[in-house]
């Protein structure tokens, strides 16, 4: 799979094969399935270090090709974890070789933190809600503008100061229920994915209790989507 891009197959195999007797062998001796776990260790140890390489030199190569093909606006989607911290180095590594191009953050990682993302200045914008309608319109004002100043003094005055930018349901005029956009999937796009639509037929939630649940603090209520736009969307995702 792609998450194991970068290891080296006798690596992988090895590291399977120490894995699946590891837990046979922990069932009837903890010993033995102690020891497989350490004999299991060096292995682990060098998948880690081929995948940060791999991860790496993906980076170089993303920041290489955006600085060729004068890129001028790089989407990221940002998740927590580990990914959270390769998505950092990619756009440090972007703004290093193509300070002009203008970094926007999205996904869940936005969702739950805000404004926080935006603390160290790698990124330069991030979207909180759907982005499909709000890149559009950076693209168009990119085009309008000579330099990635201006387009960020442009982006000030017509959206407002703040560089967290909230769409849908996110923002103040509640969009999300207002219209409903089909991403215009390229045929590169939807290589090596699974085709599946996540239907949404509401946002919040209806407990609402939880203070450990980033839904909580997302969102202060549960917002049912009416059922005629959950009918047009399941429709349109058919055809």
């Amino acid at each position: 799979s792609s998450v194991e891009n970068g290891v080296p197959s006798w690596c992988r195999t090895a590291l399977r094969f120490l894995v699946r007797h590891q837990v046979a062998l922990f069932k009837c001796n903890r010993i033995l399935g102690l020891l497989i776990m350490l004999l299991a260790w060096p292995f682990h140890s060098y998948a880690l270090h081929c995948r940060r390489k791999y991860m790496d030199d993906l980076g170089n190569k993303i920041a290489a090709q955006v600085l060729a093909e004068n890129i001028p606006i790089v989407g990221i989607k940002v998740w927590n974890g580990e990914a959270y911290s390769w998505s950092v180095k990619v756009a440090q590594k972007i703004r290093q070789t193509n300070p002009e191009t203008i970094i926007v953050a999205g996904g869940p990682q936005v969702k739950v933190y805000g404004e926080n993302i935006l603390e160290k200045q790698e990124f330069d914008l991030a979207i909180m809600g759907p982005g499909e309608e709000i890149l559009e319109y950076f693209l168009r004002k990119r085009k309008e503008v000579s330099d990635k100043a201006s387009f960020m003094g442009l982006v000030r005055r017509e959206i407002g100061p703040e560089r967290l930018i909230r769409t849908g349901s996110y923002s103040k005029d509640n969009l999300m229920f207002n219209s409903f956009v089909i991403p215009r999937y390229r045929a590169e796009d939807l290589e090596d994915k699974i085709l599946m639509h996540t239907l949404v037929d509401g946002i919040g939630c209806t407990w609402q209790r939880c203070s450990f649940c980033s839904h909580t603090l997302q969102i202060p209520r549960y917002i049912p989507r009416p059922v005629e736009q959950i009918r047009d969307e399941i429709v349109a995702m058919s055809n």
